[in-house]
């Protein structure tokens, strides 16, 4: 059975600030803001955020009506609608490729005619191969992208391109209108001003939710919301009413969201569904009927305009009221799977301002939530219409295994070591790669990899990083039962990390300094460690550097990860941010020889007292050969230095002799012998 020697292990007594759900995610720098409302937002396929809404500027920048930030809440530059839309946009989705369609108020993209819906390509620029003449006579306020590339659209509009279309409309790809999609006489009927549909949300099996103020599709009552299916006609296995006929909701419904198990949630103005209490937020079963196990008591304190369901099934909800089930939450809360409130989610002051509201609603990859409404601030911190408050979040692990998957598994664990979360083992065979999204709490973390054969995985290795994409471990497969550190990681990651010119260095020359990404803080503090946990070294600096001297006490060839977080002048501590790859290049004991020595050494070589106390050992081996008369004995420290370096008399195949420690300080060594051409490894703890 094969061992695994930790040649150091850090403890990190850290004073990180906690995240805390809720709270406002400082990461996310929007500077100024929008400078009017924003009025919706989706994501793309990195994680980017566009936004739509009534502004004309982002943090001082000019961004007519439609901009894209980056994950940092910075502006996206490479995304560039020039004029953009000379009216509002009040509602946005993104395809699969790339290109976002755009609705609201407008008649024209950077100058073109576009008559409220239009399609931009992913820099930003007008889609021309979009039917220019799309066009609907009033506003349109949501968008669905199908999987086959189709659109569906719901406003207040009563045609498109001339043909009669009561607030709903499905669109070929080109943007020409899909005429075998046949809504009959559509939503009509209003239940406050006109007709409207202001949401859609496409389900697995091609039918379509809609959800608005209206009291009838195609002739028959439906009020606020309904199911159609794929063709447009009314689904009539879906019917929201009591048994007079009357129910459905009494108000209009300004948001839905579906569920992985096919229940409806919807929000809005209404006070009951079915002439059953239920104020501003419900959910359905699959069939329309009330769920009553979803009942939040009171609920909301107001209306609702937008909200999103998180993996774990808990519920974002953004809108105009000030408290949820007791619990004071300005414009933003988040309930539980049955509706009551979710006590870990704290806004204290949520957005301020004139008239203050939230929406619209988007949760990113990582668990934290994107907001946009009308609002100058969050918590208190400028930051008119958008800001990121934090959230849950996801971890990624990619894991490469080899043919012997059957013994790879993996753990997440909290901070006292006890596991929250585990996969594997996996199927043998060929080599295998595994995606595995694992969703948490924000907090702190460790994370390990074992195998159960003591060899790690040949030509695998493993890579963990949070919902965005940002590296937390990387790890070749070069490890014994175990590859595990002491390193403890939290969630969200701070903002600081090495400049790209020195992440990823395979080949680190000590002469060049590392250098920060981040420069305006009283400190740094950066920690190097082996993902295997043959090493670990954290080093504080006043400077956003590690200069020369500290990186030539590195040890070379040994594969690091490298974390940076910021040190603040009441002496607290950031997290610790994304991390970077670091080979130390030059001469000294290489990092497979290591390895082979930290996770092979031999039961036969004794040493004794270990951990050791006084100021020697005994060393003790059998099983040489008798013809040898001296053994070649050396102790290396965890950077891989030698500290001691010596001979040892050998007597019949023996070695029976004291080890003397003067020299050595408290740590974690290893005590290799070489005799003749045969090598015996063991690990020594000197701990006075």
């Amino acid at each position: 059975m094969k061992h695994v020697l930790a040649l150091i292990g850090l403890l990190l007594v850290v004073t990180t600030a906690m995240a805390q759900p809720g709270r406002l995610d400082p990461g996310y720098y929007v500077g100024t803001g929008t400078n009017d409302v924003t009025l919706a937002m989706a994501l793309d396929q990195d994680g980017k955020t566009v936004i739509g809404g009534a502004f004309t500027t982002y943090n001082g920048t000019v961004r007519n009506r439609v901009a894209r930030l980056n994950t940092d809440g910075s502006l996206d530059l490479a995304f560039d609608p020039s004029s953009g839309a000379n009216d509002a946009v009040g509602a946005v989705a993104v395809q699969s490729d790339g290109k976002i369609v755009i609705g609201g108020g407008f008649s024209s993209y950077n100058g073109v005619a576009r008559s409220r819906i239009a399609r931009l390509n992913s820099d930003g620029t007008l889609d021309a191969g979009f039917e220019a003449a799309a066009t609907t006579d009033q506003t349109v306020r949501c968008i669905a992208v199908q999987p086959d590339g189709k659109i569906v659209i719901g406003g207040t509009f009563t045609h498109y391109n001339g043909t009669p279309a009561n607030s709903i409309a499905r669109l070929n790809a080109d943007g020409s209108q899909d005429l075998s999609f046949d809504p009959g006489t559509g939503a009509t009927g209003a239940t406050i001003g006109y007709a409207n549909i202001y949401a859609v949300a496409l389900q697995p099996d091609g039918k379509i939710i809609l959800a608005g103020s209206f009291s009838q599709y195609n002739g028959l009552t439906r009020n606020g919301i309904t199911r159609i299916n794929s063709d447009g006609s009314l689904d009539t296995g879906f019917n929201p009413q009591d048994p007079d006929g009357i129910g459905g909701a009494n108000g209009p419904v300004n948001c839905l969201a579906l569920q992985p198990d096919g229940k409806i949630l919807f929000g809005g103005f209404f006070t009951t569904y079915n002439n059953a209490p239920r104020k501003y937020v419900a959910r359905l079963n699959s069939d329309g009927s009330l769920n009553y196990a979803f009942h939040p008591s009171p609920g909301p304190s107001n209306y609702l305009e937008c909200l999103a369901v998180q993996p774990d099934g808990s519920i974002v909800m953004g809108g105009a009221f000030t408290s949820y089930s007791g619990q004071i939450a300005y414009l933003l809360t988040r309930s539980l799977k049955n509706g009551e409130a979710d006590p870990t989610f704290k806004t204290d002051l949520g957005v301020t301002g004139f008239g203050p509201h939230i929406r619209c609603v988007a949760i990113q990859p990582d668990g934290n939530i994107v907001i946009g409404g009308y609002f100058s601030s969050y918590q208190g911190v400028p930051g008119s219409n958008i800001a990121r408050v934090q959230g849950d979040e996801v971890l990624k692990l990619t894991l490469t295994t080899d043919a012997n998957a059957s013994e790879t598994s993996w753990e997440l664990l909290a901070v006292n070591d006890s596991v929250l979360v585990s996969g594997g083992p996996y199927m043998d065979g060929a080599p295998m790669v595994v995606k595995e999204n694992i969703p948490v709490k924000a907090g702190c973390y460790k994370f390990r990899v074992l195998d159960a054969g003591g060899n790690g995985m040949a030509g695998g290795g493993y890579v963990l990083t949070n919902g965005i994409g940002q590296r937390i471990i990387e790890a070749d497969g070069q490890f014994g039962s175990v590859s595990s550190t002491d390193f403890k990681f939290c969630l969200p990651l701070g903002r600081n990390q090495l400049k790209e010119s020195s992440c990823d260095d395979g080949q680190h020359d000590s002469s060049v300094p590392l250098t920060c990404a981040a420069q305006n803080v009283s400190g740094y503090q950066f920690l190097f460690f082996d993902p295997h946990g043959s090493y670990s070294r954290l080093t504080s600096s006043n400077g956003p550097q590690v200069g020369p001297n500290r990186l030539g006490e590195l040890p070379v060839g040994l594969n690091l990860n490298v974390s940076v977080r910021n040190q603040f002048a009441d002496n607290s501590f950031s997290a610790f941010g994304p991390t970077c790859k670091l080979t130390m290049a030059g001469d000294g004991l290489m990092d497979q020889e290591l390895r082979s020595a930290a996770f092979e050494f031999s039961s036969e070589l004794q040493t004794w007292p270990n951990p050791a106390t006084g100021t020697s050992v005994q060393i003790s081996l059998d099983g040489l050969n008798d013809q040898l008369d001296r053994a070649q004995l050396d102790v290396y420290d965890a950077v891989g230095r030698q500290s001691i370096s010596t001979s040892m008399p050998v007597s019949n195949g023996s070695l029976n002799s004291v080890l003397p420690l003067e020299n050595l300080t408290n740590g974690l060594y290893l005590v290799r012998i070489t005799a003749g051409d045969q090598t015996f490894n063991s690990r020594l703890m000197v701990q006075r």
